[in-house]
């Protein structure tokens, strides 16, 4: 399998910020370590520590990336909504 590359990450993950993007390539990762590592995050399988543990240090640095990248992505997405169109927040 080749490495990933900027569409791959585009596909897979979403808008994301630049500097995420960079770093998710410079691990040499490829498609389907993108993938697994992606699905881990998203899914219940992150919430053990020892799962977390039994990946290689490629794929810890993978859900490490991708952890603060999706967080960052959807407080962007959020801070687009208008404060009163957010949920559990009161207009000022």
């Amino acid at each position: 399998m080749s490495v990933i590359c900027e569409r791959d990450v585009a596909t897979i993950v979403g808008q994301t910020d630049r500097l995420i993007v960079e770093e998710l390539l410079r691990t040499g990762a490829t498609r389907l370590e993108l993938q697994c590592a992606y699905a881990f995050v998203k899914g219940p399988a992150n919430v053990s520590s020892l799962a977390y543990d039994a990946l290689s240090r490629r794929m810890q640095r993978l859900v490490d990336l991708l952890a603060v990248g999706l967080v960052d992505a959807s407080d962007r997405v959020q801070s687009d909504v208008p404060r009163e169109g957010r949920v559990g927040c009161r207009a000022a």
